[in-house]
């Protein structure tokens, strides 16, 4: 059944986490933005602190010593729609990891550039901020500070370029559709062999469905998408009068 509804198709949307990429991640560095601040330490306390089990989080317990100094009062486990985690800490406030985007929604330019360096070659860019507050629920506490960025890579599947090669000489048009940076999405899925992969666009400047519609005949690459926006970029396509197939391997990707 699924060959037959295969041959019918001709948008195929992908994740790349799992799917380009064999869903592993490597940590290349950690840049410290801020003196005097002990960010291996506040990370090991972090890791200690949260049970999250996605690929970035493994990767991160893999390369960083766990430290359990301090003592947490709250935790914010990691959701692909807001795409941060995070503890309290007694006595030293709050700290967030995840995407800048999602954490600093005023543009912070000296930020901006440095983390732009670094997604421009593919690599993905996690910030550690601080906040004096204490945080309640899932919200963002007040007042929060970067004082650190984490480089992690992907690791780009081995088959993944004869994959795409197989699609695009049957005429079906291939579409990365991912939650990731979207410079950073885009640079993987060049290296993979996406025709167009310099194609992309940030999807959370897409506010209405007709902005996501007309984004959807434009562009090649989604980043910084919302496992809600992934189902609607599915259905725009539809609505255009396609026959679509997406794949990927989250719990992000099953509304799609």
């Amino acid at each position: 059944f699924c060959i037959e509804t295969l041959t019918r198709v001709d948008v195929l949307c992908l994740d790349k986490t799992g799917t380009l990429t064999e869903g592993t991640m490597k940590v290349e560095d950690l840049i410290v933005l801020e003196e005097q601040v002990p960010a291996e330490e506040i990370i090991g306390n972090i890791l200690h602190s949260l049970q999250d089990d996605n690929a970035t989080f493994m990767a991160m317990k893999e390369h960083f010593t766990e430290y359990q100094n301090y003592h947490a009062v709250h935790t914010i486990p990691f959701s692909s729609a807001r795409k941060y985690s995070g503890v309290s800490f007694e006595g030293k406030g709050t700290y967030i990891m995840g995407a800048y985007e999602f954490m600093f929604p005023k543009e912070d330019s000296f930020l901006r550039q440095k983390i732009d360096m670094h997604t421009s070659k593919g690599i993905r860019v996690l910030v550690l901020a601080h906040s004096p507050a204490m945080a309640s629920g899932t919200d963002l506490p007040e007042g929060l500070k970067a004082c650190a960025i984490i480089l992690l890579s992907d690791v780009i599947r081995s088959d993944a370029k004869d994959t795409l090669r197989y699609f695009a000489e049957r005429d079906v048009r291939l579409m990365v559709i991912s939650g990731d940076n979207p410079a950073t999405v885009a640079n993987i899925a060049r290296k993979a062999g996406l025709n167009g992969a310099d194609s992309y666009v940030d999807a959370t400047k897409l506010k209405s469905k007709k902005e996501l519609q007309e984004a959807v005949d434009k562009y090649q690459v989604f980043g910084r998408v919302t496992p809600e926006q992934k189902k609607e970029i599915v259905l725009a396509l539809k609505k255009a009068g396609h026959t679509v197939a997406m794949t990927g391997d989250g719990v992000n990707d099953v509304l799609a």
